[in-house]
C-alpha cells in the first residue's frame, strides 16, 4: 500500500483493490500479478474512512467519495476496482428502487456510477469473501486462469427454464454465436440436470442461464441448488457464469448466495447476477447484449458487463432498466482475458547485422543454436538478416531479437524499431557488457525504454525473479564466467530479475502497443551456458511479447477499415466520405459533417475527441513518455456511447487534453453537452 495520503494527487492507481486491513495480505499476490499491466494500489477501507468519511456518511458513501476524488485528481486515475470482501467487510450500497415504491436494491454499480447518470465510469467487481484463506485461494485461481488450455475454451453452454420466453432468448443467443463457439443447448424441455452437470464438467468458457431464480438456486428440472454447484468438477475448467434471473446475487441476503457459492468454491471464474427481482423485458435484452459484447471483441468480464449495461440504458431507458443496471453485479476478477489461451507461434526477425550471432548453426561455441532449436520446437519461425534494420524489413514480423549488439544502431534504425514496437510488436535485447564500446552501442537503443547497461558485477548466478509471466517456472540463470551485466532503470521500466541482492539483470516495459524485454548478459542464453530455466524464460518471453501487441494491431486495422467503435454501418458512411484514418477523423468539423452524412452529432464529437487524443499521444513524444502505454489502447477501444465528457471552464483544460489523459477535462460548448445528453461526465484514461 502506498505511503502517500489518499488525497495526495501524486497517487498512481489504475487498478484498485479496496479491502480491509484483515484481508490486505490475502490480495497481495493478485496485486502483484496485476502490476504486470497496471499501476496497482491496495487501499484499505480503514484508510478511506479516515480520510473521506464525513459525519453522517455511511461506509459506502465514503468509498464512493474516495473513488470520485481519485478519478478527478490522481496522477493516474482508477479505471478498474475490485471490492475484496463480502458485504460485512466492504459494504454494498442500498438504494431505493425507481420502479417499485417501497423496495430497495443492493448495488455495487453505485461505485462505478461516479457521474450520477448510471453509465459505468469504472469497472467494478467483488471478490465476495471475508475469510483470508478463502480470499487468497480465489486470488490464486484468478492468477492461474491465464494457464487455461484445451478445447473446452471454445465451449458455451446455454441453460433455459422451460418457458417460451427463456427458450426464445437463448435461441437468439445461439443463432448469434454457434458459428464461432461450440454451443450446447441445455434447455429444460430437452435436458436434465444431469445433462447440465455433465456439460459443465467437460468445461465451458461461458455458461448462460435464462429462467427463474432465487438467492439459493436456478429453478426448473435442469436447475441447480448451491449443493449442486459445490458438487461440480469445474475447478480446472471454470466458466464465466451469467445468471440472468432473479436474486442469484443477493449479496446482502445474510447467507452465502447462489452466485457467491460459484466463486467462493472456485467452480466459476466469475458470476454475473441480480441482487433483487429482475424482469424479462429487461433481462432478455441484457442477456443478448452480454453475448453481443463477446462477439464484438470484449474479452474481460468487466468489459462485457459494462458494454451490456450501457446498451441496456441506451436502448431501453426507463425506471425498470435503470433498476436492472443497479442490481446486476459481477463477482470475480473483472479483468481476466477469457478467450486468450495460447499465443500463436511468433515470426521472429533475428538480427545479425550488429553482431554475427548464429541461431541456426549447429556448430558448438558462442552461438544460439540451442535457443533457436527450442524456439522452433514451439512452432516459432526465425529468419536471420545481416543488413540494416528498416521498417519495411520488420513488416510481417512479430518479434525482433537483437543478440549481442556490439556495433551501434543508426538513428534511422532506432526510430524505426521504436515506431515498430509502439505499433504492437515485441523487442528482445540480449546485451553484451564486457566492453564500453558494446555498452554504448546497445544503450543508444535501450535508453529509449528507460534502461541503461552500466557494466559488470562479480557474480556467478541469478536467483532473484519478480513474479511475472516471463519468470513462471524459472529459478536460476548461470553466469558464463565470474561476472554478470547490470541494468540501471528509470521511468516505467520494471525489474524482472536481479542478482546479488540489488543488481538488475533483466527488465521489461510496455511501450505503446508493444513490449520490450532487455537482458543484461547474453551469455546465459548461449549454447555452453544456457540452462533449462533459461530456455523456459525465453519461451515465456516470446508469449509475453505477443500478449497484447496483437490486440493493438487489430485496433489499428479496425480504425483503418471502418473507424473502430462506431460499427460497420457508421464506418461505411465515414469511409464513403473519405474519412479513413485517425488523422482524418481528428480534422473533421462534427457540426458540418453531421448535416451532410447520416451519423448523430454526438457520435462524431466523441470520435473527434478520441482521434485528437490519439494523435496527440502518437505525435508528441514528450506526452507519450509521460502517459503509460494503455492510454491509447483504451481510447481506441472505448465504445462511442461510453465516451463521457466534462465541461470545465478553466485555462488548464486545453493542456489537460493534450498532456494529461488522466484528467481528461475537455472544454466543450453547452450545445455539445445538450446534444450529447450525457451531462457532466468524464472518462477514465491515464
Amino acid at each position: 500500500m502506498s505511503d502517500l495520503a489518499l488525497s495526495d494527487r501524486r497517487n498512481r492507481g489504475e487498478f484498485l483493490i479496496i479491502t480491509t486491513e484483515a484481508l490486505e495480505h490475502a490480495v497481495e499476490l493478485l496485486a502483484d500479478e496485476k502490476r504486470e499491466r497496471y499501476p496497482v494500489m491496495i487501499v484499505t477501507k480503514e484508510k478511506i474512512l479516515d480520510e473521506f468519511q464525513d459525519e453522517g456518511d455511511g461506509e459506502d458513501v465514503a468509498i464512493r467519495k474516495f473513488l470520485l476524488y481519485a478519478a478527478l485528481n490522481w496522477r493516474i486515475t482508477p479505471g478498474r476496482v475490485i471490492l475484496a470482501g463480502n458485504v460485512d467487510s466492504i459494504p454494498t450500497h442500498i438504494e431505493p428502487s425507481e420502479a417499485k415504491d417501497g423496495e430497495d436494491i443492493a448495488s455495487d454499480h453505485y461505485y462505478a456510477n461516479l457521474a450520477g447518470n448510471l453509465i459505468p465510469n469504472l469497472t467494478v467487481a467483488r471478490l465476495p469473501t471475508s475469510d483470508p484463506d478463502e480470499m487468497e485461494e480465489i486470488c490464486l485461481k484468478a492468477i492461474n486462469y491465464k494457464f487455461k488450455n484445451g478445447d473446452w475454451v471454445r465451449n458455451v453452454c446455454l441453460i433455459a427454464y422451460n418457458e417460451p420466453r427463456f427458450i426464445d432468448c437463448s435461441d437468439e443467443i445461439y443463432d448469434a454465436i454457434h458459428h464461432r463457439y461450440n454451443t450446447v443447448k441445455r434447455y429444460a424441455n430437452s435436458s436434465t440436470r444431469t445433462d447440465v452437470i455433465n456439460t459443465l464438467n467437460q468445461g465451458t468458457i461461458i455458461t448462460n442461464y435464462r429462467g427463474h431464480g432465487a438467492p439459493n438456486c436456478w429453478a426448473g428440472s435442469n436447475g441447480f441448488s448451491r449443493t449442486h454447484v459445490r458438487g461440480l468438477r469445474t475447478e480446472s475448467m471454470s466458466p464465466l457464469v451469467n445468471g440472468i434471473a432473479c436474486l442469484n446475487s443477493h449479496i446482502d441476503w445474510g447467507q452465502i448466495c447462489f452466485g457467491e457459492t460459484w466463486v467462493n468454491h472456485k467452480k466459476a471464474i466469475g458470476f454475473l447476477g441480480a441482487s433483487r427481482l429482475s424482469y424479462t423485458p429487461w433481462n432478455t435484452p441484457f442477456s443478448i447484449y452480454l453475448l453481443e459484447a463477446i462477439m464484438k471483441g470484449r474479452d474481460t468480464p468487466g468489459g462485457i458487463m459494462n458494454y451490456a449495461k450501457t446498451q441496456l440504458l441506451r436502448h431501453h431507458d426507463c425506471e425498470y432498466a435503470r433498476d436492472h443496471l443497479r442490481m446486476y453485479l459481477h463477482m470475480g476478477d473483472p479483468e481476466l482475458e477469457l478467450f486468450e489461451v495460447n499465443t500463436r507461434p511468433a515470426k521472429i526477425y533475428w538480427d545479425k547485422d550488429h553482431h554475427d550471432a548464429f541461431v541456426h548453426s549447429a556448430e558448438p561455441g558462442q552461438n544460439y543454436s540451442r535457443l533457436g532449436n527450442n524456439l522452433r520446437s514451439h512452432g516459432h519461425t526465425i529468419d536471420e538478416y545481416d543488413d540494416p534494420i528498416t521498417m519495411d524489413k520488420l513488416e510481417g514480423y512479430d518479434i525482433l531479437i537483437l543478440p549481442d549488439p556490439d556495433t551501434a544502431l543508426e538513428d534511422d534504425e532506432i526510430e524505426d524499431i521504436k515506431e515498430w514496437v509502439k505499433n504492437g510488436h515485441g523487442l528482445f535485447v540480449l546485451c553484451v557488457h564486457k566492453h564500453s564500446v558494446h555498452m554504448r552501442a546497445v544503450n543508444r537503443l535501450i535508453q529509449s525504454f528507460g534502461m541503461d547497461l552500466t557494466g559488470s558485477i562479480d557474480a556467478r548466478e541469478v536467483r532473484g525473479f519478480r513474479r511475472h509471466r516471463t519468470t513462471e517456472c524459472v529459478n536460476r540463470f548461470q553466469s558464463a564466467g565470474e561476472t554478470l551485466g547490470e541494468l540501471e532503470l528509470s521511468g516505467n521500466a520494471m525489474e524482472i530479475a536481479r542478482f546479488s541482492g540489488s543488481h538488475t539483470f533483466a527488465a521489461a516495459i510496455n511501450f505503446g502497443f508493444g513490449k520490450v524485454m532487455v537482458v543484461a548478459d547474453s551469455d546465459v542464453f548461449k549454447n555452453r551456458f544456457v540452462t533449462p530455466d533459461g530456455l523456459i524464460f525465453v519461451n515465456n518471453t516470446m508469449r509475453w511479447l505477443q500478449r497484447y501487441g496483437g490486440k493493438g494491431r487489430r485496433i489499428r486495422d479496425m480504425w483503418a477499415q471502418h473507424i473502430e467503435g462506431v460499427g460497420p454501418v457508421y464506418g461505411q458512411v465515414l469511409t464513403s466520405a473519405n474519412i479513413m484514418t485517425i488523422s482524418d477523423l481528428s480534422e473533421i468539423d462534427p457540426v458540418y459533417l453531421s448535416s451532410k452524412i447520416d451519423i448523430p452529432l454526438s457520435v462524431l464529437v466523441s470520435l473527434k475527441v478520441r482521434a485528437q487524443l490519439a494523435m496527440d499521444v502518437e505525435t508528441d513524444k514528450e506526452a507519450f513518455e509521460r502517459i503509460l502505454n494503455w492510454n491509447l489502447y483504451r481510447i481506441l477501444s472505448t465504445p462511442t456511447n461510453e465516451i463521457c465528457l466534462v465541461s470545465k471552464q478553466s485555462e488548464r483544460a486545453v493542456e489537460d487534453l493534450k498532456f494529461n489523459i488522466g484528467q481528461l477535462f475537455i472544454t466543450m460548448n453547452n450545445w455539445v453537452l445538450r446534444d450529447l445528453k450525457l451531462g457532466y461526465l468524464f472518462t477514465k484514461d491515464q
